[in-house]
């Protein structure tokens, strides 16, 4: 209906009307429906009724009442009086002398919005304020709980009471949250904001903006933002942070902060505190200053990393557990660290163990225990004399300072340390690499734990002692003599150089490998075999096996072995040469058994014969001696074929 240039009333019916008052001083009711009423000119008085009412006043002082329904008020130019009513109601501002009010709260009133192009303050039980514009304006909430949008200008926006929400927008502006626990995002690090979250537990929320990584500096602490480049903005009593899509520095205050880094490869340092902190994307690091407080901590997705490095604490009493997702100290203090690959220890000693992930552990000081649990780790002990836990996987463990000890006891396995510090960790359990490690310690349980450096460079020797735990690896490229202590070792394989090897009471088997070795077993029932080159054999105490297994391993003259102390026992259990494995026959096909011949000479094939403390054997048609052994003192030997007791297995 379109109404006359004068005023008059207008009523509209039940179904949806579209009535426009003109000219005049009108006064316009909907009724039901969903109506659109135009005041035009004059100071008109529009009542939507029931339905989701359109109310535009037009020229003049207007009155709007919306009544019931989701309401559109707008009063147009001229100070005007709205009222939305029941439901949610939108209300457009153009005037700092415009009013909008309801008279019933959230149960009745609903969620209602203001959008104002001016300066502009909540009336009570109005909930939301969306300013307009780019103009310089400013925009204040009420008790309630406020939702303050501000427009592309300088706006300053202050929530008084209530959980508000303050968004400032661009422009270079001043929030500040008041009382209540407040939330006040930040859309760019390019403007000047001056933000004050105000009494309760307020929150700084940078979560919308995408940045590089590394150039932003969120620190609750000096309430200041900061970016490289020079960009800053102040962040006064602000307990929580939500951080960009980017990486940055985020760093708690005293309080307790909540500090989520959200995006990008973030640094979160919650400082004092009972804090909770989550990297969420990305590879972030989490750093705890202390281990008083009953922090929450969640690496989020990535490969991120739990930061103890600026703790000083006492030995022995902390436990970093990424496997429970658990840090623990001896005083009953606890704190949840969840979603971490890697670890900084304190500069205190404590126990970090890894979990089924490839983890990076590093110790740093004190003397620390590290298990790297499942997976190929690497491990680093730092400072101090560290102990590390073998397990599961292909690890590179780097004691560094102090005298350091990797402990393989607990795998039930075998292993197999080289003389450049390889282990291998026999039943699929993978093979570690040892820097800057002094002491190595196998179980002593199982057999066949081993020292191996059959596979070392050119020029390498090694010295092993198993009676004093000790092996050094000599003349390695570049790093000289490499040290260590090997405990719990049975077997020996010596290198290409030349070895010295002593065992000990256990039953050894001791192998030189090529070079002029020096081999002697110890107590125990020992094999030994010098392998190629002119090697110095010493059974020690015990019975043991001297084992040849090719003419090669004792040439002629000079270039004999030499067997000291050895002693057949008649035939009885004793010392014994074994040559069972070389062909004595070279013409025929297969392996074929010496035969004895006492002390005359050659006169086949085959052939061994012992005299004046030299054991000789031909395996050609020659008749001369093709390998010789020496037997120092010229002990008397008991040979026969097949008898256990034999001094020679033939």
């Amino acid at each position: 209906m379109e109404g006359s240039q004068g005023g008059e009333t207008i009523i509209g019916s039940s179904v949806n009307n579209v009535l426009n008052g003109n000219g005049g001083n009108d006064t316009i009711d909907g009724g039901d429906g969903n109506d659109t009423l135009n005041g035009g000119s004059g100071n008109d008085s529009l009542v939507g009724g029931n339905g989701n009412d359109s109310l535009v006043g037009g020229i003049g002082n207007d009155t709007l009442r919306g009544g019931n329904g989701n309401d559109t008020l707008n009063g147009g130019t001229g100070n005007d009086n709205m009222d939305g009513g029941d439901n949610d109601d939108l209300y457009i501002v153009d005037s700092i002398f415009d009013v909008a009010s309801e008279v019933f709260g959230d149960a009745l009133g609903g969620v209602d919005t203001v959008q104002s192009s001016v300066t502009y303050s909540l009336s009570a039980n109005l909930e939301n304020l969306t300013l307009t514009g780019s103009a310089a304006i400013n925009g204040t909430g009420n008790a309630r709980n406020n939702v303050i949008n501000g427009n592309s200008g300088n706006n300053v926006l202050s929530g008084l009471d209530g959980n508000d929400t303050i968004n400032g927008g661009a422009g270079a502006d001043t929030t500040n949250g008041g009382n209540g626990n407040d939330r006040i995002v930040d859309t760019d690090f390019v403007n000047f904001d001056n933000h004050n979250g105000g009494a309760g537990i307020d929150t700084i929320d940078y979560s919308g903006i995408t940045f590089a990584d590394g150039v932003v500096t969120i620190n609750l602490a000096t309430g200041v933002t900061s970016v490289s480049n020079g960009n800053t903005e102040t962040i006064s009593n602000f307990e929580n942070v939500e951080g960009s899509q980017g990486g940055e520095t985020i760093i708690g205050s005293s309080a307790t902060n909540v500090l989520n880094g959200n995006g990008g490869n973030d640094t979160i340092n919650g400082g004092d505190g009972a804090d909770t902190t989550n990297g969420g994307s990305g590879n972030d690091r989490v750093i705890d200053t202390d281990f008083v407080n009953f922090d929450v901590h969640n690496g989020g997705t990535g490969v991120d990393t739990i930061d103890y490095s600026g703790i000083t604490f006492a030995d022995g009493v902390v436990t970093i557990n990424l496997a429970t997702g658990v840090t623990s100290v001896s005083g009953g203090n606890t704190e949840t660290i969840l979603s971490f690959e890697n670890v900084e220890g304190s500069q205190g000693g404590e126990t970090i163990i890894g979990s089924s992930s490839n983890n990076i552990i590093n110790g740093n000081g004190g003397n620390d225990t590290i298990n790297g649990g499942g997976g190929n780790d690497t491990l680093n002990g730092g400072a101090g004399n560290d102990t590390f836990i073998a397990s599961l996987g292909n690890d590179s463990i780097n004691g560094g300072d102090g005298i350091d000890t990797a402990n393989y006891s607990q795998l039930n396995q075998s292993i197999t340390l080289s003389g450049v510090g390889t282990v291998q960790k026999a039943g699929g359990f993978g093979q570690d690499q040892l820097f800057k490690v002094e002491n190595v310690i196998a179980n002593a349980s199982v057999a066949n734990n081993t020292i191996d450096a059959s596979a070392s460079l050119p020029g390498v020797s090694i010295t092993v002692n198993l009676q004093t735990q000790s092996l050094a690896a000599n003349n390695v490229p570049v790093l000289g003599t490499l040290s260590f202590t090997a405990v719990n070792f049975d077997n020996v394989i010596g290198t290409n150089a030349n070895d010295s090897i002593i065992g000990d009471g256990q039953n050894n088997q001791l192998s030189g490998g090529n070079g002029n070795d020096n081999i002697n077993g110890g107590a125990g029932n020992d094999t030994i075999t010098g392998g190629n080159g002119t090697d110095v054999l010493t059974g020690g105490t015990g019975n043991d096996v001297f084992d040849f297994n090719s003419i090669t391993e004792s040439q002629p003259g000079v270039l004999r072995d030499v067997i000291n102390g050895f002693s057949g026992n008649g035939f009885g259990l004793g010392d014994q040469i074994d040559l069972s494995t070389i062909d004595a026959n070279t013409l025929l096909a297969g392996n074929q058994a010496f035969s004895f011949i006492g002390a005359g000479a050659f006169t086949g094939v085959g052939q061994l014969r012992y005299f004046g403390g030299i054991l000789q054997g031909n395996v050609n048609a020659g008749l001369a001696a093709d390998f010789e052994i020496q037997l120092v003192g010229t002990p008397a030997l008991s040979v026969a074929a097949g008898l256990a007791g034999s001094d020679i297995i033939l």
